[in-house]
């Protein structure tokens, strides 16, 4: 081989190192400028069975766009120690210190209101997947939700007591927080419109565990029903205490009842015959299939847990790929024009406010099984 022949080959062969160098470069460096999607569930804590939920569904989701290669996104969570507000804000605030992430997924009413006013500010998107205050609902800014306000809730709610059940004169008990109170309240407006009567309201502290202060209060007066907005493991607890107690009233609770792995165990026979508010997941869907056969034998009525986590992301992943830049911003813009989309929580619009309106159910419990009412 001449000396020139050489020199070229040597030139060439150097150009080539240089071409795949650069182009591991640019690739690297298009993974690190990957905009970030943080997940803040309470992974600890009074909560930790439906942060796990939440983290499986995103988990799925996230398997699911990485198989269709349309994962642009790093995602990284974070514990809010069962959806403590000022751990989540903690939490956020460190975040922010480090790396603006495109959009928050949050879980839990108090912890979506606390991060409200800082995502806002901070043009970042947050999609609440078990969000249901009806405070959080504003128009036009960076928060969304794909999980129903409580004013959806309990208008469905008013329908099923005075239509139904032909209550007339009804207790409420609620849990003393963002989601307790805002959902109580909005239980007595729906169910008053609709000519009932809320007789006997009592709101217990968070991490209470003792209600029988509360049952003896409430059996001195005469009522049809008695509605629970509370969380799984303390309605589960004051049912049991219930039935200790002799009380015969129907209890009906919110969604938020629903889940929980020690519910029944903690309950027993006194969640027999409870009615159950919630949505509903078509249990014969890829998502439904694919999530039994990694966690065969859980209720479809705890599903909705992982399917919302699911949809929540998929629909940030969604936006981000009508987006020709990676911004919250445009990631906001394109979730407001989302119609009609096939999730597996069920078909999913966003309003000017960025709440959806899915259809409620009826369920109630038998042989600790969520049974829904036709």
């Amino acid at each position: 081989m001449s000396v020139r022949l050489m020199t070229n080959f040597s030139r060439s062969i150097r150009g080539m190192c240089f071409t795949f160098i650069f182009l591991s470069m640019a690739a690297l460096g298009a993974k690190a400028d990957e905009p970030t999607v943080v997940a803040i569930l309470p992974l600890t804590g009074n909560a930790a069975d439906q942060g796990e939920w939440a983290r499986r569904g995103l988990d799925l989701a996230e398997k699911k766009l990485a198989e269709n290669g349309e994962k642009r996104f790093k995602l990284l969570f974070e514990d809010s120690k069962g959806g403590d507000p000022a751990t989540a804000v903690q939490a956020y605030k460190s975040l922010i210190s480090k790396e603006k992430p495109l959009a928050v997924v949050t879980y839990g009413s108090g912890v979506g209101m606390a991060l409200s006013p800082l995502v806002n500010t901070d043009h970042i998107v947050q999609m609440g997947i078990a969000t249901s205050t009806p405070k959080y609902r504003s128009e036009g800014d960076f928060t969304f939700r794909n999980f129903p306000s409580a004013s959806l809730e309990t208008e469905f709610l008013a329908k099923v007591l005075t239509n139904r059940l032909k209550v007339k004169d009804l207790a409420i008990i609620n849990i003393n927080n963002d989601y307790g109170v805002g959902t109580a309240s909005a239980a007595k407006k729906a169910f008053t419109e609709q000519g009932g009567q809320v007789v006997f309201e009592e709101a217990y502290n968070v991490g209470e565990s003792n209600f029988k202060s509360i049952l003896l209060k409430l059996r001195r007066v005469k009522v049809d029903a008695v509605y629970l907005a509370v969380y799984p493991s303390d309605g589960a607890l004051l049912l049991r205490q219930a039935k200790e107690l002799g009380f015969t009233s129907q209890f009906i609770a919110s969604i938020a009842i629903i889940g929980g792995k020690d519910f029944f165990s903690l309950a027993g026979d006194a969640a027999e015959g409870l009615f159950v508010l919630s949505t509903q997941i078509d249990t014969d869907s890829d998502f439904s299939k694919r999530y039994n056969a990694l966690y065969p034998g859980e209720s479809s009525a705890q599903q909705i847990y992982v399917a919302r986590a699911y949809d929540g992301l998929l629909l940030i992943a969604q936006a981000l790929q009508g987006c020709s830049s990676q911004t919250s911003l445009c990631v906001r813009d394109e979730l407001f024009k989302v119609r009609d989309f096939e999730g597996a929580s069920g078909r999913i619009s966003f309003d000017s406010a960025g709440d959806v309106s899915p259809p409620f159910a009826l369920f109630k419990i038998h042989g600790q099984q969520f049974q829904l009412v036709e």
